[in-house]
């Protein structure tokens, strides 16, 4: 199955989880939510930061511009326009730095809100609102079962006969029907202590009926 673990990206108490263990999600949709407070201060900062530099660099820009129409007119020095635009040149490197600086906070704040990155069913869940989390801390687990992957062991003796893309029809124990699959892949080598081969037979699984780690049966056709 595709499967992936949600974790945390910023350091900040939980405010809301807002899925259970079951429940389906899809693509981007928020699932944990965690106080910004803090990040949204930085960004108010930064943000001041960032026109702070632009004003300079407002000014910084008419100097030069003043100071070059002097100089071609021989009314300043060359020594002096340079310098103008050392300066232009400094505040213009300044608004650069904080506008880095702003991005930095902004994405740690658009990281307090936490998204899914595949669509699927919750399958454990980590945290509960209230609790501290930091950065990589485990939040929940998302798997998707529409493709579902058996790993079955065949004896060397059989092997040659399997060959990828040959058809597999499937007994789930637990389950009435049939299944399915396609061999996708073939393990190079043996198993550890034993004379088989791991081979890896995909099924589709459009209803979720199938669930991890039930044990199958595989006949090929």
């Amino acid at each position: 199955v595709d499967m992936a673990t949600v974790k945390a990206r910023v350091a900040a108490d939980v405010r809301q989880v807002l899925v259970r263990e079951g429940e389906s999600v899809r693509a981007g949709q928020i699932v944990v939510v965690t106080d910004g407070t803090e990040y949204e201060a930085r960004v108010a900062q930064a943000r001041g930061n960032l026109d702070a530099a632009r004003a300079q660099l407002d000014i910084a820009t008419k100097t030069r511009d003043n100071n070059r129409v002097l100089v071609e007119k021989g009314f300043i020095s060359r020594n002096a326009f340079d310098n103008a635009a050392s300066q232009y040149a400094a505040a213009e490197a300044n608004v650069a730095a904080a506008r880095g600086a702003m991005n930095i906070v902004q994405k740690s704040l658009n990281d307090t809100v936490i998204r899914t990155p595949i669509s699927g069913l919750v399958a454990a869940r980590y945290v509960q609102p209230g609790e501290k989390v930091s950065p990589d801390n485990k939040l929940l687990d998302i798997v998707n079962l529409q493709k579902m992957e058996l790993e079955a062991a065949v004896p060397t003796s059989d092997i040659a006969q399997i060959v990828v893309g040959q058809t597999v029809s499937v007994h789930i124990e637990g389950l009435p029907e049939l299944f399915e699959g396609k061999v996708v892949r073939i393990n190079p080598s043996t198993q550890a202590g034993s004379r088989s081969v791991l081979v890896y037979v995909q099924i589709a699984n459009p209803k979720n009926v199938l669930r991890v780690g039930m044990f199958a049966e595989a006949q090929l056709v």
